[in-house]
């Protein structure tokens, strides 16, 4: 099974460029940290197809965090007469990173929307449970 799964940073705005055919393709990097090692940073190619391609380059830009996943792809390429191989990440998910909070302990409105969405709140707290 190849599925790689990645959470990082933008190194660059996203490059959206459409095929002779005119589909859609953009292509970015981003930069994740290795986990339990704090200096080291790996650098990963990413590439997206059509609409997934769109949405990336609509909403994301240089330093904003973004999740990735899909296929490891490899790509054969020439330069100054030696071969050279790429691996390069097809994004079929892509989804927005987590922000990183200050923890003031207050709740933002924002918070407060989110989490009015996900509860109901209670008329009376001394009235009987509903179940």
């Amino acid at each position: 099974m190849n599925n790689c799964a990645f959470s990082g940073n933008l190194t660059r705005d996203p490059e959206l460029r459409r095929t002779q055919t005119g589909v859609a393709v953009a292509n970015f990097s981003i930069a994740v940290n290795r986990p339990g090692e704090p200096d080291k940073t790996d650098f990963i190619n990413c590439y997206a197809w059509r609409t997934r391609a769109e949405f990336v380059c609509k909403y994301f830009s240089k330093g904003q965090r973004i999740e990735v996943c899909g296929p490891m792809t490899s790509r054969n390429y020439e330069k100054n007469g030696e071969r050279r191989t790429s691996m390069e990440l097809r994004c079929d998910y892509v989804n927005f990173g987590e922000r990183k909070r200050e923890d003031s302990g207050e709740m933002t409105e924002e918070m407060a929307g989110t989490m009015a969405g996900d509860f109901e709140m209670m008329e009376d707290a001394d009235s009987e449970l509903p179940f």
